[in-house]
């Protein structure tokens, strides 16, 4: 399977950049810093992010396996946005009596409630509830397109791929007009929180993910174009997209959706300017934390914002939102990362992906008896067909002693632990060339897509444990 645009299989720290430029948009905007007045499409572009990684890891799996594991897809995405939040709730419904005394406590537990069930897309829409949790529409939004893409992938997934691409682009199309029809019906409101009328950017990104999957890599003169048009296309949202206007919900929406589309492709070449601007450390580390800045931050400046002016308003709660969410990822996310690496490592177990089958290993077939070779030639054929299919991969020439005239496959030279696997036969629990390590936000795990093998040009480390992920407002 194509890479699709270098956005593949490896972790490009210029999308965790692009989480930063979200979040702080969106922070800013509630924080009432005035040229930020139009950052709530910052979460477009969270949208748009999140729809083209969620699926990316889609179609990596279905490739891989013929499959998608939907136990173990929605258990991932648990353990990524559901602890942080609940964290989060917690802490709310402590504090926000002595805060808000206006509502009463019952009041915060049902809105804490809604938040924690996601069900506070809708109920907002409709009802003007939750009062202070109402960010927490988009993680609504969010969890509910997690629950309901991957049904409609493993459908599409039935389909040629350009009837595929056709048949997502029709129903972004739909999206599209059905938010249109529900503004000029009901109103501004009743529109922007729900989720039926706020899937087109989640479409989007899955439709760009899909149609560019099997596309080459982009040059660094396109990259740079497209990163210019991405940067032109936000400045026009974030300078006449005022809230509350028709054409910010009905053209200027689909205008964040191109910028996101401009920003993926730029980022998928490292040399390009805006994947040097996203790539800065300082961009990735936010973005690493965006999803618990995006939890935190709303609450604090609701109050903050009464009692002080903008320009100190909006540093507070930045440094707050940085402070609280840095704590809860090393406190809670990270340790997590470990046991949602090993889901991943166990699913992906006994064979890489895309490998055509070994010597002795038995193929089922509908049609066809399966035929094993005899335990002890099993026993001889196995491990060195292994480390012979090992060796044919690509990027295993680092971890096998090269590749041609410099290749060997005297195990001796190998690391200690897989020697020892080789020699006595075994098959590792996880692939050691292709074994990913975890980088996510917003329940999209970015380092799921990227080998440790392969390095980013800012050379984040490639240790699990130095990374977080992201990718939506919740992740």
């Amino acid at each position: 399977m194509g890479t699709g645009l270098a956005l593949g299989l490896r972790y490009n720290p210029a999308l965790d950049g692009l989480r930063a430029v979200a979040v702080v948009l969106v922070v800013s905007d509630h924080s009432l810093v005035p040229v930020f007045d139009q950052g709530y499409f910052g979460v477009d572009l969270f949208f748009v992010l999140s729809g083209f990684l969620i699926t990316r890891l889609l179609v990596d799996e279905f490739d891989a396996t013929g499959r998608v594991d939907l136990l173990r897809f929605n258990l991932r995405r648990f353990l990524r946005l559901a602890p942080p939040l609940l964290l989060f709730l917690t802490a709310y419904v402590l504090i926000a009596p002595l805060l808000w005394p206006q509502f009463d406590f019952l009041s915060h537990a049902r809105d804490a409630g809604l938040a924690g069930f996601y069900l506070s897309d809708y109920s907002q829409a409709l009802w003007h509830s939750p009062k202070v949790l109402i960010h927490t529409w988009s993680l609504s939004v969010e969890q509910h397109f997690y629950l309901v893409w991957p049904l409609v992938f493993l459908l599409l997934a039935r389909l040629e791929l350009r009837w595929r691409v056709a048949g997502l682009f029709v129903i972004y199309l739909l999206a599209n007009a059905w938010r249109i029809y529900e503004y000029e019906t009901i109103g501004w409101d009743a529109t922007y929180y729900r989720f039926d009328t706020r899937i087109a950017g989640l479409i989007f990104g899955a439709l760009l993910a899909i149609s560019l999957q099997y596309k080459g890599p982009i040059s660094e003169k396109a990259a740079n174009a497209a990163g210019l048009f991405a940067w032109a296309a936000l400045l026009v949202c974030l300078s006449v997209g005022y809230w509350d206007a028709p054409w910010s919900l009905v053209m200027m929406t689909n205008l964040a959706h191109m910028a996101a589309f401009g920003f993926l492709i730029s980022a998928s070449n490292q040399n390009s300017w805006v994947s040097s601007i996203l790539s800065a450390k300082p961009m990735v580390g936010i973005g690493i934390i965006s999803y618990g800045m995006y939890l935190w931050h709303y609450p604090a400046a609701l109050y903050l914002r009464e009692l002080f002016p903008w320009y100190l308003t909006g540093p507070l709660v930045l440094g707050f939102s940085i402070a609280m969410a840095t704590i809860s990822y090393f406190a809670l996310e990270r340790p997590l990362q470990r046991y949602r690496r090993n889901l991943g490592h166990q699913h992906r177990a006994g064979r890489s992906r895309g490998a055509l089958p070994l010597p002795g290993e038995p193929v089922p077939d509908p049609g066809l008896p399966v035929r094993e070779l005899p335990r002890e030639r099993s026993d001889r054929v196995l491990p060195a067909a292994r480390l012979l299919a090992d060796l044919a991969r690509p990027h295993a020439a680092h971890q096998f002693g090269g590749v041609g005239r410099h290749a060997t496959a005297d195990a001796s030279v190998l690391p200690a632990d897989q020697s020892a696997w080789w020699r006595h036969g075994a098959v590792p629990t996880c692939d050691p060339v292709r074994a990913c390590r975890p980088a996510e936000h917003g329940g999209v795990d970015v380092g799921e897509l990227r080998p440790a093998g392969l390095r980013a040009r800012h050379d984040v480390p490639s240790d699990p444990e130095h990374r977080g992920d992201g990718g939506s407002p919740e992740g």
